[in-house]
This record gives structure tokens, sequence and C-alpha cells, in this order.
């Protein structure tokens, strides 16, 4: 209430006077909020007022709060001692997930491998959250490069509880051992049918099967049908590509079960739409056709007439001006929207991106989203890191999410539609 009337000598009295007490009665966000308008105020600097919490207050809860501030406020290297401090003393708090997988970045992309081992089986031993694929993956590699054999172990977990992730995928690649499929050049093939998803309910079938067969849909509408599946499949019947990709997706997050790549839910989320023209243009340019169709799933998901708030066109979302550079001419929104001559153009840019980046697919990939001189300069800033520890780096989130996105969806197409054997023996 004080902060609100702007009063900064009665906030810093009464906040000093709260830190004396026991303040179990609030949890740490409360606190955190409590600690973040004191330091506003504080006659000291933030540093030193938050020291002054950490070592006098009466609640060990604030104390650690303050810790967490000081880890984000303070400069390398003391920023790192703070959060090693937190997340030794404070490991049940809330924050110390978040703190104990920045250490662990922190040295991966400094190259520490022991530290960064260290935190890493530490935040395995303790958390489990959306970062564990990613820790998982970069342990798995430490390991290996260290010759621990006990690495296959994160590899095969990967593999089973994290199967259609970005990690599972990279795990597969470079650590599985195993050959991986070479599809550049090869043809994706767009299937007659993807059959009913309850085929064991013969009666339930059929009744779809029949109403599905007079293209008649209107009686869908009305029977209020709430199993994602089913709409899935109903959407994919009516030719609604998008819609029906979002309902199976949908439903494969919210199913508590893994399930069985022969479910025809997975076919639903990565279906195989305009493979005729993907497969001619990527065939034309050198182009993988699998990284083609998973580029237009994630860039519009099927929809050849969507054009985007930043005014990208078509299935692969291309910018009118990048467009007219690759075509060499001015273009309508029509020529943009068009199926065929969107993929054409789109596989021409990927290809010009491939001989900016020496044929670096993955590079091509981040390309495609942020523009070839943002990548240049990402590459400068860290001219020898990996690529998988590289895309962590990516200033961008919506750059780091995308690539992600991109080649999580090429995993699961192979998954779906290549017969691919994923465990790795020990």
């Amino acid at each position: 209430i004080l902060d609100k009337i702007n009063s900064p000598q009665n906030v810093i009295k009464v906040a000093k006077k709260g830190f004396t007490f026991d303040n179990s009665q609030y949890d740490e966000d409360m606190l955190n909020q409590a600690v973040s308008i004191y330091i506003k105020y504080a006659p000291d600097d933030a540093v030193n007022a938050l020291e002054d919490i950490y070592k006098n207050a009466y609640d060990i809860r604030l104390r650690g709060v303050a810790l967490f501030k000081l880890s984000n406020i303070a400069k390398n290297p003391n920023a790192a001692k703070y959060k090693a401090k937190f997340v030794d003393s404070f490991s049940g708090s809330k924050y110390a997930p978040e703190l104990l997988f920045e250490l662990f970045l922190d040295a991966l992309k400094a190259n520490k491998t022991p530290l960064a081992l260290k935190y890493g089986k530490k935040h395995l031993a303790l958390y489990k959250g959306d970062d564990t694929p990613l820790v998982l993956y970069f342990v798995a590699l430490l390991k290996k490069k260290t010759a621990d054999s006990t690495y296959k172990e994160q590899v095969n977990k990967l593999l089973e509880d994290y199967t259609g992730s970005y990690y599972s995928y990279l795990a597969y690649k470079n650590l599985s051992g195993k050959k991986f499929p070479n599809v550049s050049g090869d043809k994706i093939v767009y299937p007659d049918e993807i059959k009913f998803p309850y085929q064991d309910d013969k009666t339930l079938s059929a009744f779809f099967i029949n109403f599905a067969n007079t293209s008649d849909f209107k009686p869908f509408d009305d029977f209020r049908i709430n199993d994602l599946l089913i709409k899935s499949w109903i959407e994919y019947k009516k030719n609604n590509k998008a819609l029906s990709s979002v309902y199976a997706r949908d439903y494969i997050k919210q199913s508590e079960i893994p399930l069985k790549r022969n479910n025809p839910v997975w076919q639903l989320a990565y279906p195989i739409y305009y493979s005729k023209e993907i497969n001619y243009w990527a065939q034309r340019r050198g182009l993988n056709p699998y990284l083609i169709l998973s580029l237009i799933k994630e860039e519009s998901h099927f929809n050849s007439q969507i054009k985007s708030e930043a005014g990208a066109f078509g299935l692969m979302q291309l910018m009118m001006p990048t467009a007219q550079m690759i075509a060499g001419k001015s273009l309508t929104t029509d020529e943009l929207t068009d199926v065929n001559f969107n993929i054409q153009l789109g596989t021409k840019y990927f290809a010009y991106l491939s001989d900016i980046f020496s044929n670096n697919e993955p590079l091509c990939g981040l390309s495609y989203n942020s523009g070839p001189n943002a990548v240049k300069n990402w590459i400068e800033k860290s001219p020898f890191l990996p690529f998988d520890i590289f895309v962590e780096t990516i200033p961008y989130p919506e750059t780091r999410m995308y690539i992600k996105k991109v080649y999580g969806a090429y995993w699961n197409y192979l998954l779906t539609w290549e017969k691919i054997k994923l465990h790795v023996p020990l």
C-alpha cells in the first residue's frame, strides 16, 4: 500500500520491521514482491540492501529470496557464486530449479565439463520439468565425452520418456550410434487414408465412417463431440488441415500414457499434405522433403491462404520483399498464396540459404526464421560451439523455440512415417 501511494520513508521503515518477523504465512512470491519493493526505495545500492537482508532477516526464506535476487542483479563472477550458494542452501525453493539450470547451461557453454556434469546430475536427481529433456541430453553428451558408458542410460530414458522431443532427436542422431535415416532426395508419400482412430469399436467406427462417406458433415456439429481424437479425424475428413492437426496435437499433450506410433493420432498430428509439390521442388533443389514438410507444418499448419501479422504469406510464410528478391520480379498476394508457387519460392529461398551456409541444414533453418545476417552475427560471437550448444546461446527465445519445433516436427514425422527402432543396447 505504501508503495502504491509512493511513500519511500515509510516503505523502508515498514519493510525493515517486517524483515525481523516470522513471515511463514506468506509464500515465496509474496516475499519476493516485498523485497523488490524494498530495494526500489533502499537508501543503499540494491546489492548492499539485499546482502543485509540475506545476513539479518529472521525468516530463512526471506534470506533465500534475497540471495535469489542477488544472483539476478549481480555481475559475473559474483552472480555465479550467488547462484551456487542458493542451490546449495535452498534446494527446496521454487526458484532453485531455474538457477541450477542456469548454472548448468553456463558451465556447458564455457566448456567446463566436470562442473556441468555436477550441476546436470544434481538437476536430474532433484527436479523434473520442462528442462529435463535438455539436461538429460547434455548430461549424456558429457558422459560420452568423458568415456562414461552409462551415457546410454540417459539416451534410452530420453528416447523412451520424451520420444517426440527435439532432444530425443538430438540423442538419436548424435548419441545412439545408429545410422540416422538419410531422406534427402527421397520422397514423402501421401497416405491413401488415415483410419478412424477407434478401430476396435466396430459400431462407433461404422457410424462415423458412414457419415463421413456422405460428405454431409453438418450432423457432426450437432453432436457436440468432446473427444479431441474424433474431432481431429472429422476435421481431417472435412479437409480442415490446420484444425485437424491442432486437435491431434492437443490430444497427444493431454494423454496421460505414451501413445504408440501406430495410433492414428500421430498421422493426424503430423500429416502429409502437398506431397507432390514438396517432392518435386525438394528433389529439384537437393533438399530434404521431410524438413520442408516440417517447415510448412510449423509455419502455416498447412493453411495455404494464411497471412501473418508480420505480413508473411502462404504455406512457407514468405515475406513479400524476400519472395520478390528470390523470384526476381514483383509478385501479387494471389501468387504467394498459390500452393505450388509458394513451395517453389520457399524451397528456392532455402536453397539460397544453403549456399550461404555451405549446406548446413540447421543453420539454414535458423536463418529461415531470423534471417541470415542475424545467424552470422551469432556465429561470430560463438564461433566454435557445436550446433546443439550454439542453439542454447541464441538471444531470441522465439528463434530458439522455432528451430526446436521444426526439428521436433521433423523427428516426429520420421517416427510416424518411417520405421525407426529407438532402443540403444547398453
